[in-house]
């Protein structure tokens, strides 16, 4: 019995023996495990940062060849406003005005004929009477700068209305306009034949679609 217990704590001790001796191998290896891994974050991190600062510097050189295309396109146009400015005789606002006056006078004798049919401002609102005013007056703008400009009219534009209060308030010499300004309608004064009706509410496209 007294050998049996001996012989089983001989046992035990040598199996505690191997044992510890595979735990203080394990705890090498993972030590090893440990104070490998940051060698190894510390190379990929290194890799990363090389491939970032590659990359910012990539960067930074298309943005300088960026920035000096757009300085030599700046250069290249003042460059050419100049050469237009000594090559083109500059004129006065006062020839200016006389030649546009000029243009809109020989329109108003032979050009094409714009007329403006205002039969139906009395369906409009306060307020779409002022956006009315106002496109007047960018049309009469838009008119003078051409080249060939149109011969306005203003048709069933009465002098007691709102809308005519409205082009005199809103735009600055209204009174001197060239153009033509009456109260009859547009039916009165052109040929039926010689009249092209331009209007959001037309039907006349849909019915050629319908024939099509």
């Amino acid at each position: 019995m007294e050998k049996t217990l001996h012989e089983s704590c001989c046992y035990a001790d040598g199996e505690s023996k191997r044992n510890d001796a595979a735990v203080a191998d394990l705890l090498d290896f993972m030590r090893i495990d440990v104070d490998l891994e940051p060698v190894c974050a510390d190379r990929e991190e290194t890799s990363c940062s090389k491939n970032v600062m590659r990359k910012q510097r990539n960067w930074e050189r298309r943005l300088e060849v960026k920035k000096s295309k757009r300085k030599e396109e700046k250069q290249r146009k003042k460059l050419n406003r100049q050469n237009k400015d000594v090559n083109e005789p500059q004129l006065s606002k006062r020839i200016i005005k006389a030649i546009t006056k000029e243009r809109l006078e020989e329109a108003r004798a032979a050009g094409l004929r714009l007329c403006v049919d205002l039969s139906m401002t009395e369906c409009l609102s306060a307020k779409e009477i002022s956006r009315l005013a106002g496109q007047i007056r960018r049309l009469y703008g838009s008119n003078k700068k051409a080249l060939q400009p149109f011969h306005i009219f203003l048709t069933e534009f009465k002098e007691d209305s709102l809308l005519y209060k409205e082009c005199v308030r809103m735009n600055d010499g209204f009174l001197n306009y060239l153009i033509d300004v009456t109260e009859e309608s547009w039916f009165h004064l052109f040929p039926s034949e010689d009249v092209i009706y331009l209007t959001p509410d037309a039907s006349e496209e849909n019915k050629l679609h319908e024939g099509e």
